[in-house]
């Protein structure tokens, strides 16, 4: 295994220590299966600024041109004060994020047909539209210590969309959306789910399976309920174990 140390630098080279650095797509691409891509300390990478150089590297998807294309079994790992600005396609492999805030606008990072880890991950979106910060499609999953629009500025928008997938999801906050569908499972697991106190559902499940243990779905402050659905099941499988629903459900 050999860990490439992303410092936004324009080609490779030597740091303070004697380690090589490199930039992001720089070591995606010299990374084999296995490899470890550690963002350094307070660097952000802003992946659409790298699409003039390394267009090779970028996919395009209905209305987003600025996918970074992943496709091999890598680890992204961050450090204190590290982030990425953009968009993953991961298609077809095997990916673990750990430490990381992921931020990003306007679309939505897709895992299709994928193993994926996430660990003590943030995903922050920062426009309100109808995409997630991460949609999953026919893909299984691991997601623990994660938060989804963390301090709720827009929690209107979606966080989470699950399309015929199977997660796993342990002590995970979400402040916007979930959607899930398709035949997919998803189990919660000592989760919270804030709902946004605006005129759709925020925790909406069609034709699927879902498992809520040791879990809340709740509003915000000084949010009134009023004749809101706060969670809408369609055709779905539900268990509900030591979990609290503050608000209405409306089940088909």
């Amino acid at each position: 295994m050999t860990i490439y140390r992303i410092d936004n630098v324009e080609r490779s080279g030597i740091g303070q220590y004697g380690e090589v650095i490199w930039n992001f797509p720089e070591a995606y691409n010299d990374a084999k299966d296995g490899d470890v891509l550690e963002i350094q300390n307070n660097v952000i990478v802003d992946l659409s600024s790298y699409q003039p150089y390394y267009s090779s590297n970028f996919v395009s998807n209905d209305q987003c041109s600025l996918l970074f294309d992943i496709s091999k079994r890598i680890t992204i790992k961050g450090t204190t004060g590290s982030g990425i600005l953009g968009f993953f396609y991961v298609d077809n492999t095997s990916v673990v994020l750990k430490d990381i805030s992921i931020g990003s606008q306007g679309y939505e990072s897709i895992y299709n047909s994928s193993v994926c880890e996430f660990d003590n991950v943030s995903f922050i979106k920062t426009s309100k539209d109808e995409y997630g910060s991460v949609e999953f499609q026919e893909s299984t999953a691991k997601i623990n210590n994660c938060y989804f629009n963390e301090d709720y500025s827009m929690g209107t928008t979606q966080g989470l969309v699950v399309n015929n997938s199977k997660l796993e999801i342990s002590n995970t906050a979400f402040f916007a959306r979930t959607n899930i569908m398709n035949n997919s499972e998803v189990s919660f697991s000592d989760c919270f789910q804030c709902a946004s106190g605006q005129t759709w559902c925020d925790f909406v499940a069609i034709n699927s399976a879902i498992e809520l243990t040791d879990s809340t779905i709740s509003t915000p402050e000084n949010v009134e309920a009023g004749d809101k659905y706060f969670v809408n099941l369609k055709n779905c499988k539900f268990n509900m174990i030591n979990t609290v629903i503050n608000g209405s459900m409306y089940i088909e």
